[in-house]
């Protein structure tokens, strides 16, 4: 009876990280969003980026709204699942803000974290407060005094954050190990850790690219919300450009429109200089709307490392009159990342190996364009035809590697 217990526990535990994200530790860094996973009561997702919670990261920070401000038993459990590959001393820093009604900067101020399996305190719910004045997002994190150390070990973990006094907030967490700087780690243009997502085919890269992540200066961008947007009585179109945040890899891509009523807005989405979108959303019969509806995928697009991600909307009037903003929510790119080299910088020239091989080369969003011999030179034969300068993907047998053509 006891060993058929466990073997409902550990595949109970099993189907978790089939279905839920898990954030990949990568050079020692694990970087997640409070909102990465929805609120359990009585936390509550917030977004207001005015008065003493401005300049939240990502699209929102969560706020406990149980308890009292002075103590109270771990409630509202929200569960992280993390992925090391490099285990050692870790550091835990948790961006958290407070709002204590009395003044008292003792209240308001802490909330509990556990490390599910771990040893000791840190396998428990362990009260874990920040220190210094209210209203400002700080990283000070302490463990009941413990400090804030952790021996990760590889492999899933999962971690735990749990309310315990009212009105404290918090924004983003990173684990960094012992020699990675602290100040990169809690830089808060840090882009999260990427994730994935199990599957019977095995674990499948996510990596999300939020709108609000894009600049907006000199762009004809402005934020509204969770979107970026386009005010129709200044500008028609926007274009807005940033460096991709994943591993380079083969990708599907998922372009998130918002649908509105005065017109079907016009999307084209960049990877370098290869058109991969060019999308019109379809009228919505609300005043704006988010869903699949709304959203275009296209199928095996190759990205290098560093690779540049534009995205330009236009405006669209229905009747002449009323203009759509253009809106738009976020990209999300899904494949297997690490498919393709990240050891040739886009200005380099090809040099191949001793030998002569053929080659196949791609444009950057996977168009197969031939093959080639290569030469000891890094040459290309004529034996097809001759492309015109520009940045490519080939195939050789070590795998993909960026092609810069010079004429």
């Amino acid at each position: 009876m006891r060993s058929f217990s466990m073997l409902i526990l550990c595949a109970a535990f099993a189907a978790v990280f089939a279905q839920d994200k898990v954030f990949y530790e990568q050079d020692g860094l694990i970087v997640v969003e409070a909102e990465s996973v929805d609120p359990t009561s009585p936390w509550v997702l917030e977004n207001d980026n005015s008065g003493f919670t401005a300049g939240f990261t990502g699209t929102g920070y969560f706020h406990f709204t149980g308890n009292n401000e002075s103590l109270g038993d771990p409630n509202g459990i929200m569960t992280y699942y993390l992925n090391v590959t490099n285990p050692g001393t870790y550091y835990l820093r948790i961006r958290s803000n407070k709002d204590p009604s009395d003044g008292d900067d003792t209240h308001a101020n802490d909330c509990y974290v556990k490390l599910v399996g771990h040893d000791g305190y840190q396998g428990q719910f362990t009260k874990t407060f920040m220190s210094g004045p209210r209203h400002e997002w700080r990283w000070h994190t302490d463990l009941d005094h413990h400090g804030s150390a952790f021996q990760l070990p590889a492999g899933d973990l999962e971690f735990q954050i749990a309310g315990r006094s009212k009105n404290y907030f918090y924004d983003r967490f990173v684990f960094f190990k012992e020699g990675t700087s602290e100040s990169e780690a809690t830089d808060p243009s840090q882009p999260e850790s990427q994730t994935t997502v199990s599957s019977g085919g095995g674990a499948a890269v996510t990596v999300t690219m939020e709108a609000t992540d894009f600049p907006t200066g000199g762009t004809n961008y402005y934020t509204d919300g969770n979107w970026l947007a386009i005010n129709p009585e200044a500008y028609t179109s926007a274009t807005t450009e940033t460096a991709f945040t994943g591993d380079a890899g083969t990708y599907d891509v998922t372009f998130h429109g918002v649908g509105e009523n005065d017109g079907q807005s016009l999307y084209k989405v960049w990877v370098d200089d290869e058109l991969i979108i060019d999308y019109q959303v379809p009228l919505s019969g609300q005043s704006f709307e988010e869903g699949s509806s709304y959203n275009e995928t296209v199928t095996d697009i190759a990205i290098v490392d560093g690779a540049i991600i534009k995205v330009e909307a236009t405006v669209h009037s229905s009747d002449g009159q009323e203009y759509s903003r253009g809106r738009w929510r976020k990209i999300v790119f899904e494949g297997e990342g690490g498919s393709v080299a990240r050891n040739v910088r886009a200005d380099q020239r090809f040099r191949t190996h001793p030998a002569p091989q053929n080659a196949d080369i791609y444009t950057l969003n996977g168009k197969h364009l031939g093959t080639y011999m290569l030469g000891r030179n890094g040459t290309l034969s004529r034996t097809t035809h001759m492309l015109p300068a520009g940045t490519y993907l080939m195939r050789v047998p070590t795998g993909f590697q960026r092609l810069l053509l010079h004429r």
